[in-house]
């Protein structure tokens, strides 16, 4: 098997403040904070699938393309 994989972390807060900066403008087109229900819809597949199953009460570990 390849090892190609990448890991996808979310965090979730109900809480922040301040503004987050974008440390990887070579990968990311943008940085910013939105409401769950304001979620855009080019979103990352990846990170919107583990974004989703939290806000859905899913599993902590998914292992969605690893098998």
């Amino acid at each position: 098997m390849a090892s190609n994989g990448f890991l996808t972390v979310v965090f979730a807060t109900t809480e922040w403040n301040g503004e987050p900066k974008n440390r990887e403008p070579h990968k990311h087109a943008q940085v910013c904070w939105v409401d769950a229900d304001a979620i855009p819809r080019d979103f990352v597949d990846t990170t919107s699938s583990a974004l989703h199953r939290y806000l859905d009460g899913g599993p902590a570990l998914s292992l969605d393309g690893w098998r």
